[in-house]
């Protein structure tokens, strides 16, 4: 299904609307880029209809994936939106995203009609559980508690060894303000409040069970693993599977395997479970085994939006029949992160180039509003104050005597008094009036910014599937032994799962139940502080 769906590409269509219609933004841009696990990865451009709506067809290779739209709203707010899509060949994808410009109250987070509210649950800048306050500051939770438990078998075994088969007793070690409520999710889906429930088997298999403790303005969950074999014996070593599918296998990424093609060498498993031999393809423009970005097909200009073609040297050549030229740049506050999620970076600003058409060779010009100007296509320049400046781009392609085309767009920029972008809504900084001195480095950049960087502490952390839809298999590389906190994050820098593992040094697998999160963008971290190492993957429908 994978050959064949890289041999042909499928059409996905991206539409919507903006909301409320606001006719000032009648021929403004709408960025559409696709998703992890989305292939090949893209950004396309669409414009706002008269009916305040939007469209753009994506070739996809990838049978499921998702896209996410952004775009300024005109009223010096930026909306963005996102979506998934499963395919059934030869049907074509829908995905409907709008832009939530307005109609209902605003969050915490900047959003139109979020859910990040006063009184609502946060998380703070340096990781901590808090709550939105009425004026949205994340105020870090005073009391304290944690959730603990462990798993034994129960009574006498009459072998001598271990205790009765099929039958667990729990210990609860848990710690916090009284009163303390006990919630458990016990293996087959029931519930108890028990301080520590007893539980009897009646199958072999993979089972979870969490605890969940809640005192006054502290909750803490904890989880674990079993494993009960045919004999009705329960292990709570991390449980995972191999890429053939067997419990504890042999057949781990990095381990040899068989393709099924005479013609490859060094066949191995991959990181994402395939059976990936060496030779026996072709690889593209891009440098992708068997990929299809093939002299011939179409290409993005790199720093552009201007389509191209791959030449048989692959490079991408502009088309000649592209449309006319049309300068154009998106400003986004810079953005760095911490162990408790993406953080602003102050007095920096990132502007991404968005210029598309033209029909040959490409000139730009930068007029930076103080007097200054650059012909580099990504320049970087500062700033002596807050501003407002008034940043120009134009870009040019070819003669204009002879069907060559120039375009020029401007925006103004500004800092308030945090050293934030005017018009963005980033957590925990308002867009105070301008009362500052100092100035601000603007960065021109080829490409979306990576949103969350990741904190080497530990080594090799791997992923798989990815994208995933209920179980997430992670690999690593530690030098310590012990329990190690393992939390998954969410992009407002909420934490949505949380628990602990147990490494044993070395290399270590992990298993972590995904099933419950919503489709989207995630973030696992283990360890804690500068003592962590992260990875992004991807959510979807199982």
């Amino acid at each position: 299904m994978g050959i064949a769906a890289m041999a042909q590409g499928y059409i996905v269509t991206v539409y919507g609307n903006v909301i409320p219609c606001n006719p000032a933004m009648i021929g403004d841009s709408v960025i559409v880029q696709s998703l992890p696990g989305t292939e090949p990865q893209q950004t396309l451009v669409a414009y706002i209809t008269d009916s305040c709506s939007f469209g753009v067809d994506a070739v996809v290779t990838s049978l499921t994936g998702g896209f996410r739209i952004m775009g300024s709203c005109g009223n010096g707010m930026v909306a963005s939106d996102s979506g998934f899509y499963s395919l059934t060949p030869p049907q074509p994808g829908l995905i409907q995203l709008n832009l939530q410009c307005g109609g209902g109250p605003t969050d915490c987070l900047g959003v139109p009609g979020g859910t990040a509210l006063p009184g609502t649950p946060c998380t703070t800048f340096l990781g901590q559980p808090g709550t939105w306050s009425v004026d949205c500051a994340c105020i870090a939770n005073t009391a304290q508690c944690d959730a603990c438990f462990t798993v034994a078998q129960t009574g006498a075994n009459p072998n001598g060894t271990g205790g009765t088969p099929w039958s667990i007793s729990t210990s609860n070690c848990s710690s916090g303000p009284a009163p303390i409520s006990y919630t458990w999710w016990l293996p087959d889906g029931s519930s108890s409040t028990d301080i520590a429930p007893t539980y009897i088997f009646n199958a072999p298999g993979v089972y979870g069970i969490c605890l969940t403790i809640a005192t006054a303005g502290c909750t803490s969950t904890q989880c674990d693993t079993l494993v009960v074999d045919n004999m009705g014996f329960i292990s709570n070593a991390p449980a995972w599977y191999d890429c053939e599918g067997v419990l504890w296998g042999p057949n781990t990424p990095g381990t040899p395997c068989n393709d099924g093609d005479s013609t490859t060498t060094g066949d191995t498993w991959t990181v994402g479970c395939i059976c990936e031999g060496q030779g026996g393809g072709t690889t593209d423009c891009l440098g992708v085994l068997n990929g299809n970005a093939m002299p011939g097909t179409a290409c993005t200009v790199p720093g552009t939006m201007i389509a191209g073609t791959w030449s048989a040297d692959c490079v991408c050549v502009p088309d000649s029949n592209a449309l006319n030229c049309e300068a154009g740049f998106w400003a986004i506050q810079a953005y760095d992160s911490t162990s408790g999620g993406i953080t602003p970076i102050p007095n920096e600003v990132w502007v991404w180039n968005l210029s598309s058409g033209g029909n040959g060779t490409y000139q730009f010009l930068w007029d930076f509003g103080d007097g200054t100007s650059s012909t580099e296509a990504f320049p970087t320049h500062d700033y002596s104050g807050p501003g407002p400046w008034l940043l120009c781009l134009t870009m040019a392609s070819g003669d204009p005597a002879t069907g060559g085309c120039t375009d020029t767009y401007c925006d103004s920029l500004a800092m308030d008094a945090n050293g934030i972008l005017v018009g963005m809504a980033v957590e925990g900084h308002g867009a105070a009036t301008n009362i500052r001195d100092g100035g601000f480095t603007l960065n021109v950049i080829q490409g979306t910014p990576s949103g969350i960087a990741e904190q080497p502490a530990f080594a090799d952390l791997r992923v798989w599937p990815n994208p995933v839809g209920d179980l997430l298999n992670i690999s690593l590389h530690s030098s310590q032994r012990g329990a190690a906190p393992v939390a998954v994050i969410d992009p407002a820098g909420h934490m949505v799962l949380r628990g602990t593992y147990i490494l044993g040094g070395g290399e270590d697998v992990l298993r972590l139940p995904v099933e419950k999160l919503s489709q989207g963008l995630y973030m696992v971290r283990i360890g804690d502080g500068a003592q962590s190492i992260t990875k992004r993957f991807l959510k979807v429908r199982p």
